[in-house]
């Protein structure tokens, strides 16, 4: 007999029905050329708990999440674990029950380090008919989170149980299959993979170069020692000629022969005060996300040397207050407050349209008849001036500070301005490569996944 479609019905057999939810028999059935098999008839649910409260022991702990899957969280002390753990082997999968809608799911490979998980997170193992790596990657691919998604229940927090999960449904090409399209996959991943790393190595060949050019590189370990120096050493005392002493601090003071080696430069050494016209600080208004206002550039949009605006806040402005902080094209923008790693970091604003900075960030207009606004950001990118930053910066609560006369004093090699420019052209030439690179990388495992699911679903 002919089965009847009907355009806004949709029956399901009583015995078929497994939860009061409209959004789960309302999905289109998978499309694909392979044979559809439940999911009950190829995974076990995994959920034996373990007790890990042995006071003398310690215990590494798995988590999940929806950017990396599985990853070795923490190590925890016994005598710090109050619940029952699941334990986690390898080719299991795991996911978090109230989050799995948005990506939060696992597998575990022999590369994690830890086999304990909370007992929160649903994990299973796959029978032999199926490759755990592939039903891994199956379930990552967009037409199969949709699915979840019309099958998570819940009014305020979305759930998809093991016993809802099971119910489901995949495609189940022959195991040989499922290993080729998870290897294929896998050869676009990889190859990724050595694109980033050969963008990284390039990156490091800017700062060789960088030094280079400025008759540095060699010089490294060595300090510049002029005639008028103090030569003498002594065990428990240290001299430092008042001229150069720009901070009156002994960590700083007995610290300054690591950079003594920027003196090894075959230009001019200067102190960044030498060409700054101008500094001001940002903006200290409270910002909100609200897009009709003014873009408000902070210390998490400066990124690599450059502005990245992918998450913006904005402020409400009046004009004076716009006029004041509106950035100019040229501006240099100097992060004055963050970790000890990003703290001092850089970007020339370069955009069109208003934008103005926070209070954390500093707005530095240079004399563009003494240096070049690019060069300058290379540099503050660069060893020479991140050792200095090191050296400089006090830690607060976790922040580390600079302020603007610090930031002055900061020791740069000058070169004429037409070298300036020409190191400048050159290290854009290498900075696009690497943005090629990065871009053919990203493009890479956009394609793995777009091509794995359409090899599934068609």
């Amino acid at each position: 007999m002919q089965k009847k479609e009907y355009t806004y019905l949709r029956f399901v057999r009583f015995k078929k029905l497994i939860q009061w939810d409209l959004k789960r028999y309302l999905n289109s059935s998978i499309q694909s050329k392979y044979e559809t098999v439940g999911l009950k008839d190829l995974i076990n649910e995994e959920n034996k708990k373990y007790d890990i409260s042995d006071k003398n022991s310690q215990y590494g702990i798995l988590g999940v999440n929806n950017q990396t899957g599985i990853f070795d969280a923490y190590i925890e002390s016994g005598a710090n674990i109050k619940q029952k753990y699941k334990k986690m082997n390898a080719g299991w999968i795991a996911y978090n029950p109230y989050r799995i809608n948005v990506g939060s799911i696992g597998i575990k490979t022999n590369e994690h380090k830890f086999d304990y998980i909370s007992p929160a997170y649903v994990v299973f193992s796959c029978k032999r008919s199926i490759f755990p790596e592939y039903l891994f990657l199956t379930m990552k691919t967009p037409t199969f989170s949709k699915i979840i998604r019309d099958n998570t229940t819940g009014s305020v927090r979305q759930n998809l149980s093991y016993e809802v999960l099971k119910e489901l449904s995949v495609p189940l090409p022959t195991i040989e299959k499922q290993q080729a399209l998870t290897k294929a996959y896998h050869n676009k991943i990889q190859k990724a993979a050595e694109m980033e790393r050969h963008a990284e190595q390039i990156e490091q060949d800017i700062e060789d170069y960088l030094l280079t050019e400025l008759g540095i590189k060699q010089n490294l370990g060595t300090a510049n020692i002029g005639k008028d120096e103090l030569k003498k050493d002594y065990k428990y005392l240290k001299f430092v000629k008042f001229k150069n002493s720009e901070r009156w601090d002994a960590d700083f003071l007995f610290g300054t022969a690591s950079i003594d080696y920027i003196y090894s430069s075959k230009f001019s050494i200067v102190h960044a005060r030498d060409f700054i016209l101008n500094c001001q600080y940002g903006s200290s208004n409270k910002a909100d996300k609200n897009s009709s206002n003014i873009p408000v550039l902070r210390m998490n949009n400066i990124q690599n040397g450059e502005f990245n605006t992918a998450d913006l806040k904005y402020l409400a402005l009046s004009k004076k207050e716009l006029s004041s902080y509106r950035l100019n094209k040229g501006d240099l923008v100097f992060n004055r407050t963050n970790s000890k790693e990003l703290v001092g970091k850089t970007a020339v604003f370069d955009m069109d349209g208003d934008y103005v900075f926070a209070s954390y960030l500093i707005r530095i207009v240079l004399d563009p008849s003494k240096a070049n606004v690019y060069y300058v950001n290379y540099l503050f990118g660069s060893k020479i001036v991140r050792d200095q930053i090191n050296l400089i910066s006090r830690q607060i609560l976790g922040q580390a500070n600079i302020n603007v006369d610090e930031m002055k004093a900061f020791l740069i090699p000058l070169p004429p301005l037409s070298v300036q420019e020409e190191i400048v052209i050159n290290i854009n030439k290498i900075k696009s490569q690497i943005k090629e690179l990065r871009q053919q990388a990203s493009e890479l495992r956009e394609k793995a996944k777009s091509d794995f699911e359409k090899s599934v679903f068609e």
